[in-house]
């Protein structure tokens, strides 16, 4: 897979935010993100589950630097009920072989496999895979994928 994925990045004191029970119902993202963005907050990686009755989670990552503010603003959004954890890592492998390449998820996972490594976050596109994880595991995910 080394000629695939061309390059690896590392992005430290990642926070992943999670809103439990937000309304499955249209514009809901666009009025959350366009509140957050009004506030300054820049948004990374962006995950929502699949609906639950009419309900879905909503996880999303701001840099720790952004979390004040994100902090803030969900102060004045009770209604939005947010679990922060901060302190992440992100890891991204990047590659424009990747999209007609099967097998480089399977590879990349097992990076994080043989590390002992749980993934909190997963995004993807045809050519990037990110992972949020603990920051202790990102020496030994780089070391692997150095091998």
């Amino acid at each position: 897979m080394k000629n695939v994925i061309t390059e690896m990045n590392i992005t430290e004191n990642v926070s992943l935010i999670t809103l439990s029970q937000v309304e499955n119902r249209h514009g809901i993202l666009a009025s959350i993100f366009g509140a957050i963005s009004a506030a300054g907050i820049d948004v990374d990686m962006i995950s929502q589950s699949y609906p639950a009755k009419e309900t879905v989670e909503l996880s999303f990552t701001v840099s720790d630097d952004q979390l004040p503010k994100l902090l803030t603003f969900l102060s004045s959004h009770k209604e939005l009920r947010a679990s922060v954890f901060s302190g992440n890592t992100k890891i991204s492998f990047f590659g424009k072989g990747m999209e007609n390449t099967p097998g480089v998820a399977a590879y990349v996972f097992g990076l994080f496999a043989k590390a002992e490594c749980d993934i909190k976050m997963v995004n993807t596109s045809t050519c990037d895979i990110s992972c949020l994880i603990a920051p202790e595991y990102t020496a030994k995910i780089k070391e692997l994928f150095n091998e």
